[in-house]
């Protein structure tokens, strides 16, 4: 169950979707909330002055009532606020979520260009790395759609590591706040290029093999003993062929 939630905002448009999401669960789920203010670098110093933390407040509670599209929103939520300063902000993000004792970690992700995230990094990406508590990254794209519901299905990625029951099993939690089905899926890297000689005359290299369908039955197998032993009632279990990056996003869209 979650009981805490930290969403690590920089008072920008792109980070409103992650607060967005972050205060709707905890309002769901009855958790407290902490929001985390990414300094970037070149704030820093400003940020230590005296009188810095009072603004801060003031600048996070006009945000969260913005976003929220409500005047007392920051009143109501009444959220504890951290500020990370530093070259590595997700470092710090996951510290405070460590201290804390959180249960999630709700981060966006910007889409930045090439040369910022050469400067600032991936706030989001160094989080997942780093993190041993569950984090949810929500894309900036995400303030095109709506909350939750039973018509958006959770899909839970599935690659049967050691991690994958705690994921499946969040997101059966999740999916019961918000009265969702669970999807699992799973990619088999297939589609390989095959080089096949002919008698030393020429040689084939674009044909292609796809896995058998016994890999496909074996890995749908797989995600129905996941579904079991996570203890979550899953809607479908999907096996799709190809890489996994772009299959899951065709998947989730």
């Amino acid at each position: 169950m979650l009981r805490s939630i930290l969403c690590a905002l920089d008072h920008s448009d792109a980070s409103a979707p992650a607060l967005t999401t972050a205060a709707d669960l905890a309002e769901r789920v009855h958790a407290s909330l902490h929001l985390v203010y990414v300094d970037p670098l070149f704030r820093a110093r400003l940020a230590k002055t005296s009188g810095s933390d009072h603004r801060l407040r003031t600048r996070t509670a006009t945000f969260v009532n913005d976003v929220l599209g409500s005047a007392d929103a920051f009143d109501v939520l009444a959220p504890s606020i951290h500020v990370v300063h530093g070259e590595a902000p997700s470092d710090g993000v996951v510290q405070i979520a460590t201290e804390l004792d959180t249960d999630l970690i709700v981060v966006g992700r910007h889409d930045r260009r090439a040369l910022d995230h050469v400067i600032y990094g991936s706030v989001s990406r160094g989080v997942v790395r780093g993190s041993a508590i569950p984090v949810l990254v929500v894309p900036s794209a995400a303030a095109e759609r709506a909350h939750p519901s039973p018509a958006h299905p959770i899909l839970v990625a599935v690659d049967f590591s050691e991690h994958t029951p705690e994921a499946v099993r969040l997101a059966g939690a999740m999916a019961e706040t918000f009265g969702a089905p669970v999807e699992l899926a799973h990619v088999v890297e297939g589609s390989q290029s095959v080089p096949v000689d002919f008698g030393g005359l020429f040689t084939l290299s674009d044909l292609r093999l796809e896995p058998d369908a016994g890999a496909r039955d074996a890995a749908r197998a797989g995600l129905r003993r996941v579904a079991a032993s996570a203890g979550v009632d899953t809607a479908e279990h999907i096996v799709a062929v190809g890489a996994p990056q772009p299959e899951l996003t065709r998947l989730a869209s």
